[in-house]
């Protein structure tokens, strides 16, 4: 947002609610950030109105506005009119995103359907909190969708940040909240590396030792290699030494592709105390 509008929002949320519900009342076609404000703070509220607009992607709400900016301008307004309509689809994709975000706030499951539609329907930008929503109250059959938001705009104004690094933890966590009672299936999954090692930054102890050692030489030969020292740590610290003797035996029989720095956290897990192995772990993972 440009320092007028982080001045604006910042007036907008000074509000009292009956100020701010007439400013969102009277709020022009162009006026999306009274709309979001409004939203955000008494989104639950008015949550049938907020749910409402959302389902319909902002349509009745933006056909709402033209017919009121129509009657402003009185006779010769068509062309006017029809240049206002041409922004029809950008203005109901930000007002659907901002919408969106807000109901998400709410963090109501029964909501999911809702969340669910408008996700793939509408096109809305990329969002953290909707993401976390899908993540928390999703299920198996919300992959796709979730997969689509390493691809979404993070603004409607310009692509930069598209594909941020920044995001790939946040699709990783969504994924991880829907897939991890399926965990061999989740991280059989064709995806962006990035993403993968995110999910192995995710995985518990229980995790690491649910997953077979045939599996885990596949995982460990992938080929990020921020991915592989993540793995690589997580089996040194969460599995038996007894267990990471066999990993590392399996993963370095001959005919097979190596990487040292695999070797190298396998042997650290078994030849360390595990508390001794923790502690290189965790000093090794500060910046």
């Amino acid at each position: 947002e440009s320092e007028y509008e982080l001045y604006k929002r910042y007036e907008l949320e000074s509000l009292e609610y009956s100020e701010l519900l007439e400013r969102f009342k009277k709020a022009s076609i162009f006026d999306e950030l009274e709309v979001d404000v409004f939203f955000n703070r008494f989104g639950k509220r008015h949550g049938d109105e907020l749910r409402k607009y959302i389902k319909d992607g902002f349509k009745s709400y933006f056909n709402g506005k033209l017919e009121e900016f129509e009657k402003q301008l009185g006779q010769d307004a068509a062309a006017q009119i029809e240049k206002t309509r041409n922004f029809s689809d950008s203005i109901r994709q930000n007002l659907t995103s901002a919408a969106l975000d807000n109901l998400c706030k709410l963090n109501k499951k029964s909501d999911l359907a809702l969340v669910r539609c408008a996700a793939t329907e509408h096109e809305p930008y990329f969002s953290e909190t909707v993401l976390s929503f899908l993540g928390r109250h999703g299920g198996w059959n919300d992959m796709d969708t979730i997969l689509s938001y390493q691809d979404k705009f993070a603004s409607g104004k310009t692509p930069f940040g598209l594909y941020s690094n920044s995001r790939y933890p946040k699709i990783a966590a969504a994924l991880y909240g829907v897939g991890r009672s399926r965990l061999t299936d989740l991280l059989r999954l064709e995806i962006r590396t990035e993403i993968l090692a995110g999910m192995f930054d995710l995985l518990t102890q229980k995790d690491v030792r649910s997953l077979d050692t045939a599996f885990l030489v596949e995982l460990l030969n992938c080929k990020h290699n921020g991915a592989r020292i993540i793995l690589s740590k997580k089996c040194a610290v969460h599995l038996t030494k007894a267990e990471l003797k066999v990993l590392l035996e399996s993963y370095c029989e001959k005919g097979r592709s190596r990487y040292y720095n695999v070797i190298h956290w396998l042997d650290l897990g078994i030849a360390m105390p595990k508390a001794m192995t923790r502690k290189i772990v965790k000093a090794s993972t500060v910046q």
